[in-house]
């Protein structure tokens, strides 16, 4: 497992990390989130939805990483997605099932 996240690393220049449990207050759902998760983009100006989802393994495929989003279960700044391919930035948040991923650029 070490060598597949060093290669991940490598390949896209990102680096993840994980903090404290937190609840969000959306509507009238109360979701409770396991952990908040940053992904840096590094020498990236962004990445797009479905390669995220792949990226983290929150899917098993491009496959499946399109059809939840086609099927409306991937939220990016609070709106429901449904561009296979948006381009996520710095300061953009997907939330996924009970994950949710803050978008973030690294400085060099």
């Amino acid at each position: 497992m070490l060598i597949l996240i060093e290669a991940l690393i490598c390949e896209w220049n990102m680096v993840i990390f994980t903090k404290e449990p937190f609840t969000t207050h959306n509507s009238q759902l109360t979701t409770h989130y396991s952990q908040l998760e940053t992904f840096h983009l590094q020498g990236q100006e962004y990445i797009e939805l479905n390669k995220l989802l792949k990226l983290l393994h929150l899917v098993q495929s491009g496959a499946e990483a399109n059809i939840m989003i086609e099927n409306g279960e991937v939220i990016v700044n609070e709106n429901v997605e449904l561009r296979k391919r948006h381009k996520l930035r710095d300061g953009y948040v997907v939330e996924f099932g009970d994950r949710k991923i803050m978008i973030t650029m690294l400085n060099d």
